[in-house]
């Protein structure tokens, strides 16, 4: 198997003054996932831009579960991130600083390192195969693989992380969903999963990646 990456947050440097602190700017601190426990659950991209992308063994089975049910209706359900190591998380948040311009801002499109549920490795980014281009945008709304997560996705044990005006202030995120279907995921996600409030009115519209 790969070897995953890591560092430890303390040795991040990243412009933040509250690190290891159990909320961030909203987000909640996660441990990141051993290794050991990872397996493969697809590729993502194509030549220099290939990557291979990794889930805790239960939740990838729950995962393969979803995305065949959803074949099975002529949905074609792709993972496009799923572990993500704080190291990998530093490089995404400070290209968001860069981009957005402050700590602050860029808080809300994307976790400080440390404080993403893809370290857990029981969270994962969703597309629709047939629409590459919609990967990670909000217009993956518009998507089947997007009605079709709404409608069964809990049925396979994930629930999207970031629905519109959630608990923790984060903006909409579609394409972004966590397993809590075991009691080992549940219990990772306790500190949200009671007080998430979900608001079933129209997507709020803005460019992001997370």
């Amino acid at each position: 198997m790969r070897q995953v990456s890591t560092v430890k947050l303390s040795t991040v440097a990243t412009p933040v003054q509250e690190q290891n602190s159990s909320n961030l700017m909203g987000h909640l601190y996660y441990q990141e996932a051993n290794q050991n426990d990872l397996i493969i659950i697809a590729s993502y991209a194509q030549q220099q831009y290939q990557r291979f992308e990794y889930l805790d063994q239960e939740a990838a089975k729950a995962l393969m579960k979803l995305i065949y049910a959803a074949r099975d209706q002529g949905v074609w359900i792709v993972p496009v991130s799923g572990f993500r190591s704080i190291e990998r998380q530093k490089i995404i948040f400070d290209d968001q600083i860069a981009r957005l311009g402050s700590v602050e801002t860029a808080s809300k499109v994307s976790a400080p390192p440390g404080y993403s549920e893809h370290h857990t490795s029981y969270a994962v980014d969703l597309g629709d195969g047939r629409f590459p281009k919609q990967d990670i945008t909000n217009t993956f709304v518009d998507t089947d693989a997007y009605r079709w997560l709404n409608q069964y996705a809990k049925e396979y044990g994930f629930e999207m992380s970031f629905p519109l005006n959630n608990s923790q202030g984060v903006l909409f995120e579609p394409w972004h969903w966590r397993f809590i279907g075991s009691s080992r995921a549940a219990t990772i996600f306790s500190k949200v999963t009671d007080s998430q409030e979900v608001n079933k009115s129209e997507p709020q519209y803005y460019q992001q990646t997370k």
